[in-house]
């Protein structure tokens, strides 16, 4: 809930944005490189679509349908694999062509501590971890009030501690969503 990335979410999102995700993300020494790839909603297709190469056309939307905040643990070096971005490729809202990721990603070197804002429809990936240590991120994933969220948070955040929860958490969380709801009762 920090009240800068509120405020851009705002923006970005409309002022009633709900969390999609909240998750810790470690590389071990030695991990690969992640495929380049776009973050939900703009990634989903089926198991099925996804392994054969096929992916849904994307529709170029005059909004955003994601934000991501990754908060590095550890600095992020080429060296420990720091997650790369193909720069201004949100525009095309599609995934990069492997010749143009080979040729104009680059790796976000930044400081423990850095705080770093991105659009889903951003090409991103982790790289390789040729370190000897652990690199390690907290992600979360904002979205707009009309997409679901990847995560369960009604089974994820209990009663206690949604009793405690700020006025922007609770917003977070959907709990002032009015959708879906049952407009007859007949159907059921």
């Amino acid at each position: 809930q920090l009240p800068e990335v509120m405020d851009i979410g705002d923006r970005l999102l409309g002022s009633d944005f709900i969390l999609g995700s909240f998750a810790g993300n470690t590389l071990p020494p030695g991990d690969g490189a992640q495929a380049p790839h776009l973050d939900y909603p703009h990634w989903n297709a089926s198991p099925d679509d996804r392994a054969k190469g096929r992916w849904p056309a994307m529709p170029t939307p005059p909004f955003f349908l994601n934000m991501q905040m990754l908060i590095a643990m550890n600095d992020f070096t080429v060296e420990n694999g720091a997650t790369a971005v193909l720069p201004f490729a949100q525009s095309k809202s599609a995934w990069p062509e492997p010749e143009d990721w080979a040729t104009n990603h680059i790796q976000l070197e930044i400081e423990a501590g850095t705080v770093v804002l991105f659009v889903g429809a951003l090409p991103h990936g982790s790289m390789d971890n040729r370190s000897s240590a652990n690199r390690t991120s907290l992600l979360a994933q904002y979205l707009p009030s009309f997409v679901r969220p990847m995560e369960d948070h009604d089974v994820c955040v209990g009663p206690e501690a949604r009793s405690r929860a700020t006025p922007r958490l609770k917003q977070l969380l959907g709990d002032d969503l009015i959708y879906p709801k049952v407009f007859d009762p007949d159907c059921l």
